[in-house]
């Protein structure tokens, strides 16, 4: 069965954003290829990513207990 710790074993690829507001103020957010709907946001680069990989296990171990698919990386080719 595919736990949690098989999910944080794959390579999943993330997409960095450094994004202003309407008021001038920025911040980081990061979400994965494969997953939109994980992100992280923060004012530094590490608070983004701890924040990702927060809600990167919420999301896992809540589609493991619903039962529901999770999307898994392709493997790396050449062009990526």
């Amino acid at each position: 069965m595919k736990d949690l710790d098989y999910y944080e074993s794959r390579a999943y690829r993330a997409v960095w954003e450094h994004v202003t507001t309407a008021e001038g103020d920025w911040y980081w957010q990061v979400y994965l290829k494969e997953i939109p709907a994980v992100v992280g946001r923060g004012m530094t680069e590490d608070e983004a990513l701890e924040e990702l990989r927060q809600h990167f296990e919420e999301y896992v171990l809540f589609h493991i207990d619903e039962g529901l698919d999770i999307a898994e990386p392709e493997p790396f080719s050449q062009s990526d």
